[in-house]
């Protein structure tokens, strides 16, 4: 018997995610961060593994103010789902991986930001999206103040916690919400 370690791996899922990146380097970024110049810095080939796979980080964005003197960093971590799953207006964390038995992207993690949303790949756009501090999120989940659902994932036999969009905002975790 095989026992599968992580997640599947999908073409499909993975051209979705990269053509969902794109729109939000185009769309999203300069909306989180107005009046910045913003430059996207591909991560080491050498080290998306370990920066993705171990350290829940997907993007090294760049982000120049007009009034600093240097352009800072922010590490990003993306998740795009279809547009179909957009009225649960949630996101979920994966929490645990039973195939493995390791801990999933919430012990992981070390993106300071999320950028979740749901995208249409065939407008090639986004109907919702939301960003969100990491950080801010762990500090209310250890004081108990923010709710979650948790459940756990067929597809890839892990467990996940589900925060709505509604309670992100309400918590002063989230940093940017698009505009209805």
């Amino acid at each position: 018997m095989v026992t599968i370690s992580r997640t599947p791996y999908s073409q499909e899922n993975q051209d979705f995610s990269n053509k969902g990146h794109l729109c939000a380097q185009r769309t999203l970024y300069p909306l989180i961060f107005p009046n910045s110049q913003l430059q996207f810095v591909p991560l080491p080939e050498d080290q998306v593994r370990i920066l993705d796979g171990d350290m829940g980080t997907d993007r090294h964005v760049l982000v120049k103010v007009q009034t600093l003197r240097e352009a800072f960093s922010v590490l990003v971590q993306e998740r795009f789902r279809q547009t179909r799953f957009a009225d649960f207006q949630d996101v979920t964390i994966t929490e645990w991986n039973h195939n493995s038995n390791k801990p999933g992207e919430l012990y992981k993690i070390k993106a300071e930001m999320f950028l979740y949303g749901y995208y249409d790949p065939l407008k090639d756009k986004f109907i919702d999206a939301i960003a969100f501090s990491v950080f801010n999120l762990k500090v209310k989940l250890s004081q108990g103040i923010i709710g979650h659902v948790s459940g756990v994932n067929p597809r890839s036999n892990q467990s996940f916690l589900g925060f709505q969009f509604k309670d992100l905002e309400k918590q002063h975790i989230a940093v940017w919400r698009m505009a209805a």
